[in-house]
């Protein structure tokens, strides 16, 4: 890819007509590209390169853009196409001009440049069928010259009409019969046609380098004086940038032995869990044998835990657990709370409980247990149980009072039409 970037390099240093600045830096980039060695080439470096970071004598890249012949009438319209446009009939117009070895020079560079670093695709793939159809035939400068202008004009004519183009500057056949009348003709069936003889000349006063304003570059002097301001900044940026770092090491360096990180609150209470839940896998049973009561047969049934289950009540059943062992008085005698599972829901066995439920909900660690005893002993605790799932005590006495307020509006509503009611009847009766 460089090697590419090398001819298009070689081919603007040898034609085109720069300052003695900007000619410098492509010089130099140049004699960079010819002596870099590898098949890659970053992009910083070569940033390095357009910056001159060596500060050689005279040497510069102008700061910024300024848009003059090819400035659009809105900032994504023309410039950058436009500018590669003109760059190249610049430098095919000064092969003529100034004496070329090979009329293909140009062209090739422009090839393979388009092909390379154009970022239209679609253009790019254009101009290489373009290229390949008819470039081998060019055999002179002028001929080059021509062949440029020609192929021009044919993406003209292909890209008219498109969003990319600019409405105050239409895509037409160029140059206009303003601008170069001798350059058109008609044929005898009435089309038209180029004077060629006519269409040379006028690209090749067009294009030359004493065609080119100067009014609008910035003069040579303060380019110089930008960049080395530029180059100073830089260079305190990173002597500021290398004190920042050389400080920080001598004071890592001064600590004779660093302490260890210590751990925090949260990492030791992580810790805690890791252990608790280890305990818990060794020490929970595998496989349990409970006694379904109220089946009709009493056969026992064999429940193995799966993996979710086992997890999802563990973590539950220490959650309550960690919090007393993370207190500064511990009571032994405190007992796990276990929860009752194959009910309607899943709930966690109460304080107030009583001690034989209890108990009998503690062996049973599926939870069906007396499941006939429940519905006789405890049938409405267990339905209040129940259809308090996913609400708090809150959310339950403001329905109670909702409910309260209901009933005493509809029944005022009731005894309201009942009275007026009669009382319409006492109007009708008297009348």
């Amino acid at each position: 890819m460089y090697f590419l970037l090398s001819l298009f390099y070689s081919a603007v240093l040898q034609f085109f007509p720069g300052r003695l600045v900007l000619m410098n830096l492509l010089k130099s980039v140049n004699t960079r590209l010819q002596n870099h060695t590898g098949n890659e080439m970053s992009y910083e470096t070569f940033r390095e390169w357009l910056d001159n970071e060596d500060q050689s004598l005279d040497t510069a890249l102008p700061e910024g853009e300024r848009w003059v012949g090819c400035q659009g009438s809105v900032p994504h319209l023309r410039r950058y196409p436009c500018g590669i446009w003109t760059l190249f009939h610049v430098l095919t117009v000064q092969a003529k001009n100034t004496g070329g070895t090979d009329p293909q020079e140009v062209l090739s560079a422009m090839r393979n440049y388009v092909h390379s670093f154009f970022g239209c695709r679609d253009c790019a793939e254009h101009f290489q069928i373009m290229a390949t159809e008819s470039l081998s035939e060019v055999n002179t400068f002028s001929a080059a010259v021509l062949w440029l202008w020609s192929r021009h004009n044919r993406v003209n004519n292909r890209v008219a009409g498109a969003l990319s183009e600019d409405p105050n500057f239409p895509k037409i056949q160029w140059p206009s019969p303003e601008m170069c009348p001798g350059c058109h003709s008609l044929k005898e069936n009435g089309e038209h046609r180029w004077v060629q003889d006519q269409v040379l000349p006028f690209l090749l006063a067009h294009f030359s380098s004493s065609s080119i304003l100067t009014d609008y570059l910035e003069d040579e002097s303060q380019v110089l004086k930008n960049q080395r301001e530029k180059h100073e900044s830089r260079q305190r940026t990173l002597e500021a940038l290398k004190h920042l770092e050389r400080k920080t090491r001598e004071a890592l360096d001064s600590i004779p032995n660093p302490l260890p990180p210590q751990p925090t609150q949260q990492q030791e209470e992580e810790e805690e869990d890791e252990e608790e839940e280890e305990e818990e896998e060794e020490e929970a049973p595998q496989e349990t044998t409970p006694l379904v009561k109220g089946c009709g047969s009493c056969r026992r049934t064999s429940w193995i835990w799966t993996p979710f289950v086992n997890q999802h009540f563990r973590v539950k059943a220490l959650a309550p657990n960690r919090v007393k062992r993370r207190s500064l008085q511990r009571n032994e005698d405190d007992q796990e709370p276990l929860f009752a599972l194959g009910l309607a829901a899943f709930q966690p066995v109460e304080a107030d409980f009583e001690p034989d439920v209890g108990r009998r909900r503690k062996r049973e660690l599926t939870g069906r247990f007396s499941v006939r005893e429940e519905v006789e002993g405890s049938h409405g605790g267990r339905w209040i149980s129940t259809i308090s799932i996913g609400f708090s005590t809150v959310d339950i006495s403001l329905c109670v009072i909702l409910y309260f307020l209901s009933s005493m509006c509809l029944l005022a509503m009731f005894l309201f039409f009942k009275n007026r009611h009669r009382l319409r009847r006492v109007k009708v009766s008297m009348t």
